[in-house]
């Protein structure tokens, strides 16, 4: 063995991460370990090995085992971490030295290995007892002396891996729950599976909640006896007391709680544990159709499990599953009260079928019984074509009765009231001989027909007029679905039983059908054969039938092929009621039903489809398409309209369609339910097919009610008509059909030689619909601008952008107007180029006055308009110096013919007076004062008129004022006032302006002037200014919505005016008040309009008597 002095390196503690350093660091001497180069090669070796592992692995050394782990054993340790490094094993693990200390003794003391799998150790690591499962093992490690001097454990945790399998355990058993069809079913397994689970459910307590969360009752227990006394089996939840407080707010909130395992349940069962549960929770059962849960179920927590979110959602999990568990019963009892409903409702509908069947019956009789009597009548007066519609109005009516005796036969059925008379009969010959009344119909449809007994003879117990119906139901069925070929009917005896078979070359069902067939009111979409029309109910009246004598139906068949129904039924009596079997026999003789036979010859149709036009017909000469696989449908609308059109007809859609697209006939009256193609298949392969989608269509249906007629008009019809109808109103529909279709016709040739005239012009042609969406535009347009119509704005792209908000706006008020649309845009070509187009809009109206499109030209104008343009420059120009001149010698001939002479009268009236009154001192100078006074208000209104006139002939350049400085001058200019008046002028947020200073300082000299003058108390006066936009501005143009303004008020407590003077203040000369109460001129507010005008602004006024004005100024910004 190597001597330990030899070892000076410690290169067997590098590396290992955070440990390696903290074996690095520790000191081992104070241990009793010595000194790390002393130590024995063993011990090395397993500490190298120890923190090179990614395994938690721990080694003890020495008589106490003192402990080393390396960085992956932290996570075992946790909170006894850094502290147990160095520590004695028995100090670390004092928790769990029960547990391994009589492993650790045994490879200490005997030199032997220990290994266990997946072990419970309720360790204390983290501040609690925790339930933790490992596996390890001791190794025992020898020192220099060949005697174990410590050992090595290497971990696997399994905690994890034990608690998930546990928890799918749990949630195994209750996947059952979805199965249950009673609440109590999974209440109790419920409690099954978490009695199965004790670690996790020390106990549990199932309450069902009422709906109005008022009761709660217990219905399943886990771990503890329903019937111990510190169980409540019921609570009232309105009076809970303390000991269910937080299970009452768990069912009233809806949501999870936990709380303290204490009182009446604190003892209740420990489950698996040698401790009871610390905490309990309450976990309510939810549904989203109630406002409380549908149960509420207690659970007492593991005591050695932290109550983590991985067992939150585990509870929540069991939680959700007895929830969808009672959805499924709720969903299964509520499908069975809907099913005894429908059972309810179907007895109802049996009731009312067997009634009505029998009120049916009367009118019936009264109704077979004339027409038979016509039938028979022999008179040289009774023409064939009377005679045939009597024929028809006849065979409809057996029909009719035919349709009511099944409908009696199947309520029967269903009711269970059938009343059965089984005779013996030789079913042989009595088959045959029913059969033989189809041999005709069937041989005259150029098909073949076989009958084959086999020479058995065939003795069973049946009722007759049963037997008669199945026979005749599958003949008739076979030759309703066989076009051509053969139709064979066997029957002989297999096995103790009749066996009856009845085989077509006919159409055959698919596949998928097949096990439909027998089931009531089922029909086979879109089957080929020579009708649709039925009832869905023979072939299920025909089961019930074979079922009441013991027997059994079945169908093969092969789509394309043909089919095959085979009845079976029992020989003898033993499987009959005994009270229904008569001794007598019956002969073979058989009751012909001739309906089925005649109702067979009515699908018989001639193939030829087109008809000839009567001579002497004075109609137009329109064709119409009659199909219906009824013939004497056919015959009827064809004997209605036969006058007036030429007439077509086809038995089914298919070959409706091959004849539209064969003689394009005016118009299309086609049955809904028809064989091989119906008539909405019809409609929709004839308004898909372009060649043909202008044929109008009128679909034909027994289907009334509003709903009906809506599908029909939404999948494309023309028109709807509902059977039964009167003549009068097909031929008025189908002529009104027709003169639609004729007119559109005329639309159209009217439009292909609109398109022509638009390509021979030089003009942009368009034309948009009502809402001004483009449909068509002319080749000239396309070669000009490059782009093809696409939208209602696709033209928009071609418009210069300075124009584009008046065409927008000039072509929505036209499309709002209905007025004929006029501009003058520049389009741009698809080389770039702008030019000037004229543009005329008109719109075209329906009858009803009510646009239905717009059609217009551009005309290119550019040539004329640049001439134009350059000549109205000049001219507009010379306008504005007229105008302008026009204006000033207006205003002043009116200030020289009114204010002007006023003064001037007063002046020449005083003077005259003085004369007369001999220059009296006294009196002359009260003239003279007034004479002074009216001098100066001339000199003042001079003064005014001068300023005004100036404003037009303004030299002054534009620039930056500070309105600030301006309102500081002019309160310099009136001290004198503001001080008699004992005035307040205030000022904020005042903007430097671009503007002419003189006009400035006169523009807010005359608005403080006026309010320092108009006012009867001591005046304020407040100016001050913000930004706004011009959309904010009342008087400002739309275009210049998106330019901003200073807006400055000017605010006084002034005497005020009324409000509708607001605009007329700002006239020349305009006065508010008598001169002897206010003085002024009328001009001074004339001036700051025209001042505001002359920098693009917007001047307004605001005031209401005795409370003051504001005027509000807008200048540019």
């Amino acid at each position: 063995m190597t001597d330990p002095v030899q070892h000076t390196t410690l290169e067997f503690l590098a590396g290992g991460g955070e440990m390696g350093r903290r074996i690095r660091e520790f000191d081992w001497a104070a241990a009793g370990l010595g000194d790390p180069q002393m130590w024995p090669q063993s011990l090395k070796t397993c500490i190298r090995i120890m923190l090179s592992s990614k395994q938690p692995i721990w080694i003890g050394w020495g008589p106490g085992l003192l402990k080393f782990y390396n960085d992956a054993y932290i996570d075992i340790v946790r909170g006894k971490h850094p502290q147990a490094l160095g520590q004695p094993a028995s100090v670390v693990w004092k928790d769990i030295w029960k547990d391994i200390e009589p492993m650790l003794s045994r490879a200490m003391q005997r030199d032997e290995g220990t290994y266990v799998e997946s072990r419970l150790l309720i360790m204390e690591r983290s501040g609690f007892p925790e339930e933790t499962y490992y596996t390890f093992s001791y190794t025992p490690v020898l020192g220099d002396d060949g005697r174990p001097a410590g050992m090595i454990c290497y971990n696997t945790a399994d905690t994890e891996r034990i608690l998930s399998e546990r928890a799918l355990k749990t949630m195994q058993q209750l996947d059952s729950l979805g199965e249950k069809k009673r609440e109590d079913e999974v209440f109790a397994q419920v409690g099954r599976a978490l009695s199965a689970n004790p670690l996790d459910f020390p106990f549990a307590v199932l309450y069902k909640i009422s709906e109005d969360g008022e009761q709660a009752g217990m219905v399943a227990t886990s771990g503890v006896d329903a019937a111990d006394a510190r169980l409540d089996a019921h609570i009232r939840l309105s009076e809970p007391g303390v000991r269910y407080a937080q299970l009452v707010s768990a069912v009233h909130q809806n949501r999870m709680k936990e709380a303290i395992n204490r009182g009446h349940w604190k003892h209740l069962a420990k489950g698996g544990w040698d401790v009871a549960p610390k905490y309990v929770v309450y976990l309510p059962i939810q549904s989203a159709t109630r406002k409380h849960p549908l149960a509420l179920l207690a659970v007492g927590l593991n005591p050695y499990r932290k109550f983590d979110e991985v067992y939150r959602n585990f509870l929540q999990q069991i939680a959700d599953r007895i929830a969808l568990g009672l959805g499924n019963v709720m969903a299964y009892e509520e499908e069975q009260r809907r099913l005894r409903m429908l059972e309810e409702l179907d007895k109802a509908k049996t009731l009312f079928f067997t009634n009505i069947s029998h009120e049916f019956r009367t009118p019936l009789m009264l109704m077979l019984g004339p027409l038979e009597e016509l039938l028979n009548y022999e008179s040289p007066r009774w023409s064939e074509a009377e005679k045939a519609k009597v024929d028809v109005a006849h065979r409809n009516a057996l029909r009719l009765l035919k349709l009511v005796n099944t409908l009696l036969d199947f309520s029967r059925m269903e009711g269970g009231r059938s009343e059965a008379r089984f005779m013996l009969t030789e079913l042989a010959s009595y088959t045959r001989n029913l059969a033989s009344n189809f041999r005709p119909v069937i041989e005259k449809a150029g098909m073949e027909f076989e009958v084959k007994t086999n020479g058995d003879i065939c003795n069973a117990y049946v009722d007759r007029q049963m037997w008669e119906k199945v026979v005749f139901n599958l003949l008739s069925n076979a030759f309703k679905y066989t076009l051509q070929g053969k139709i064979s009917l066997e029957i002989g005896v297999k096995d103790g039983h009749i066996r009856l078979s009845v085989t077509d070359t006919g159409v055959g069902i698919p596949a998928h059908e097949l096990p439909h067939m027998f089931e009531r009111f089922h029909r086979v979409q879109n089957a080929g054969g020579r009708t649709y029309e039925g009832t869905g109910i023979g072939l299920s009246l025909i089961r019930e039938l074979v079922t009441l004598h013991g027997g059994t139906i079945g169908v093969e068949s092969t789509e394309g092929v043909g089919s095959r129904f085979t009845v079976m039924i029992p020989q003898g009596r033993a499987h009959l009621d005994a009270g229904q079997v008569y001794d007598e026999t019956a002969d073979a003789g058989g009751m012909s039903l001739d309906f089925y036979v005649q109702e067979a010859e009515t699908l018989l149709d001639s193939r030829d489809r087109v008809e000839s036009v009567p001579n002497g017909h004075s109609g137009s000469g329109d064709c119409v398409l009659i199909a219906d696989d009824n013939a004497d449908m056919r015959q009827h609308i064809r004997s209605l309209l036969g006058n007036a059109y030429h007439t077509l007809t086809a038995s089914n859609g298919a070959e409706a369609l091959r004849m539209i697209r064969k003689y394009r006939p005016a118009l299309v009256l086609s049955d809904v339910m028809m064989p091989e193609m119906d008539g909405i298949s019809l409609l929709k392969a004839v308004k898909t097919d372009p060649e043909i989608s202008h044929t109008p269509v009128i679909l034909i249906t027994a289907r009334a009610g509003e709903e009906s007629r809506i599908e029909g008009i939404e999948i494309g019809a023309d028109d709807y008509i509902v059977k039964p109808f009167s003549g009068k109103e097909l031929i008025v529909r189908a002529q009104a059909q027709i003169r639609i279709a004729n007119a559109r016709n005329k639309i159209e040739a009217s439009e292909r030689q609109f398109r022509i005239l638009t390509e021979t012009l030089p003009q942009l042609i368009w034309m948009t619909d009502e809402n001004g969406k483009q449909l068509f535009v002319s080749r000239r347009w396309i070669e000009y601008t490059g782009i093809l119509p696409d939208g209602e704005r696709s033209w928009q792209q071609i418009v210069h952008p300075d124009d584009l908000e008046s065409i927008n706006k000039s072509w929505a008020d036209a499309l709002r107007t209905g007025e004929r649309h006029r501009t003058e845009v520049r389009f741009r070509s698809k080389t770039g180029d702008y030019r000037w187009f004229a543009g005329v809009g008109e719109p075209i109206r329906d009858e009803s006055g009510k646009i239905v499109n717009w059609i217009g030209a551009f005309s290119d104008i550019h040539d004329q308009r640049v001439f134009t343009e350059e000549l109205e420059k000049k001219v507009e120009q010379r306008t504005q110096d007229l105008v302008h001149a026009n204006k000033e010698l207006e205003s002043f001939s009116y200030v020289a013919s009114h204010d002007l002479q006023e003064p001037l009268r007063k002046i020449q009236t005083f003077i005259h007076l003085i004369e007369r009154n001999d220059f009296n001192s006294d009196l002359s100078k009260g003239y003279f004062q007034k004479i002074y006074l009216s001098a100066q208000r001339m000199g003042e209104l001079i003064q005014s008129v001068l300023s005004y006139s100036r404003l037009s002939g303004n030299g002054e350049a534009l620039q930056r004022v500070d309105l600030k400085k301006v309102i500081d001058d002019i309160a310099v200019d009136f001290e004198l006032t503001i001080q008699e008046k004992q005035a307040i002028l205030t000022h904020a947020n005042l903007p430097v302006v671009n503007a002419y200073a003189l006009q400035m300082n006169q523009l807010f000299s005359n608005l403080i002037g006026n309010s320092l003058k108009f006012t009867t108390e001591r005046p304020e006066i407040r100016v001050t200014g913000s930004i706004e936009s011009g959309r904010d501005i009342p008087a400002a143009p739309a275009e210049l919505a998106a330019r901003n303004y200073h807006h400055i008020r000017v605010q006084d407590n002034g005497i005020g005016f009324e409000p509708e003077f607001s605009q007329k203040i700002f006239t020349l000369f305009q006065r508010l008040h008598r001169k002897h109460e206010y003085a002024g001129t009328g001009i001074g507010l004339s001036i700051v309009k025209k001042i505001v005008e002359q920098h693009e602004g917007f001047v307004s006024a605001e005031s209401h008597p005795g409370q003051g004005a504001t005027f509000h100024i807008w200048l540019p910004a």
